[in-house]
């Protein structure tokens, strides 16, 4: 485990390295999201994998392969997201998640409060950790919370989902901010993605129930 003086400028230069890349990362998220939250269609649901692909990729690709070498397990990493990235791909023939905003009240609040979350990651980290630009970890070209908001909106429609796409998403969602990201680099920020891990794996267990007791 390397020291979080170290991590931390690994994060910082990298956003210095991609900049301005991960503002122009984070405004696509945030316009594909409207677009959805709008629209509430096919279109929306595939421009939404779309970026998928993209972020993920980038993730695997320039985040941790190229520039995140000096991470502990980079080559893991790299593995991990470049393989979300190539799944989202694959889903456009199958299609098997399919993206919807939640029906019930309930449901829909969670949803909502999440999505925002995911969104204000930077200002968390800001507020919590006292982080700033280069040290702001944002959507769409970092993992935590692009990893966050793919389980958010896949938390929309839970009963249609891509296991393999789904698991991923948790092992990286769930063990990491209680065993490595909070205690040992204090990436405070990191309890949205825990959070929406939590969420999206309880609401699954929770509309499967009638199911599973047949």
């Amino acid at each position: 485990m390397i020291p979080a003086s170290d991590w931390w400028n690994i994060i910082s230069n990298y956003g210095l390295s991609i900049f301005p890349m991960q503002f122009i990362n984070f405004a696509l998220g945030f316009v594909l999201v409207v677009y959805f939250l709008v629209k509430k269609n096919e279109l929306a649901s595939r421009l939404l994998k779309c970026y998928f692909v993209y972020a993920f990729l980038w993730i695997g690709i320039i985040f941790f392969f190229l520039l995140g070498k000096d991470l502990p397990a980079y080559i893991i990493q790299t593995s991990l997201f470049s393989l979300l990235g190539i799944l989202f791909a694959i889903d456009f023939k199958w299609n098997r998640i399919v993206f919807k905003i939640p029906q019930g009240k309930t449901k829909k609040t969670l949803y909502f409060v999440l999505l925002v979350l995911v969104f204000a990651y930077p200002l968390i980290g800001y507020l919590l950790g006292g982080h700033s630009y280069p040290k702001l970890i944002i959507l769409g070209s970092y993992p935590c919370p692009t990893t966050a908001l793919a389980l958010v909106l896949i938390s929309g429609n839970s009963r249609k989902i891509d296991w393999k796409i789904f698991l991923l998403l948790l092992i990286w969602a769930i063990p990491f901010p209680i065993f490595i990201q909070i205690p040992q680099f204090g990436v405070y920020e990191d309890i949205i993605m825990l959070l929406s891990g939590l969420y999206s794996a309880g609401l699954w267990i929770y509309d499967k129930k009638p199911i599973l007791q047949n």
